[in-house]
């Protein structure tokens, strides 16, 4: 199937490509990735030594006051034929951060690239400085879809067995989403860190509600 192109002069855009809301509004059985043209007057060499490539290709994220955040990537190659950098775009991105009490702070993300969008929620508990990421569920209705869209609505009480709130404990979460059959992982600083060194900080939260607290970097409780 082709896939969708579209090219980008030496200069960015400057709205994000929101992939969740993409891939939401694609019929189960036209989903296609869609590839970026990055197209320059200079050489490879050229192209990368300049300080707007890494613009271009690794824009700054977008962190606001209440930790929400966009943050697009575009991974490829370089090709002759095209005269630019070839690549996809993807995304990750998160709503605020929101306040759990004693501590705890839950929050959205979204990590999507071409036909796949996956929410996980992001809980860390700032008294302790755990945290956890626990995958969303793909929505029944789009059990035979050809793009994977997770949800975490669907795994958070009253539809699924993930609940947070001020006495939730890190272990508590691991055990449930274990249990339950939940993919999740405890490595959250370096899921994030794959973003490159412009990438979000999974304890904004802590920061926001709980500053000084060993979650926010302090040693307060």
């Amino acid at each position: 199937m082709a896939m969708a192109a579209r090219t980008l002069e030496f200069q960015r855009a400057s709205s994000a490509l929101f992939v969740a809301a993409w891939v939401l509004s694609l019929p189960a059985f036209a989903c296609e990735d869609q590839i970026v043209v990055v197209k320059s007057d200079a050489t490879k060499t050229q192209m990368l030594s300049m300080p707007m490539s890494e613009q271009l290709l690794d824009p700054p994220i977008d962190l606001r006051s209440d930790c929400s955040f966009d943050d697009v990537l575009i991974n490829g190659f370089w090709s002759d034929e095209d005269h630019g950098y070839v690549g996809t775009e993807s995304y990750l991105g998160g709503g605020a951060a929101r306040d759990r009490g004693e501590g705890r702070v839950g929050q959205r993300i979204v990590d999507g690239k071409g036909c796949y969008s996956v929410e996980k929620l992001l809980v860390v508990d700032c008294t302790s400085g755990e945290s956890v990421l626990i995958d969303g569920l793909q929505p029944p209705e789009l059990a035979d879809a050809n793009f994977v869209a997770a949800k975490i609505e669907l795994i958070q009480a009253p539809n699924g067995p993930i609940s947070v709130n001020a006495n939730t404990r890190i272990s508590d979460l691991v055990d449930a989403a274990a249990q339950n059959g939940l993919t999740l992982t405890t490595e959250v600083e370096a899921f994030f860190a794959k973003r490159g060194k412009d990438r979000f900080d999974h304890t904004c939260g802590c920061k926001l509600f709980y500053p000084g607290s060993p979650g926010a970097g302090g040693q307060g409780g």
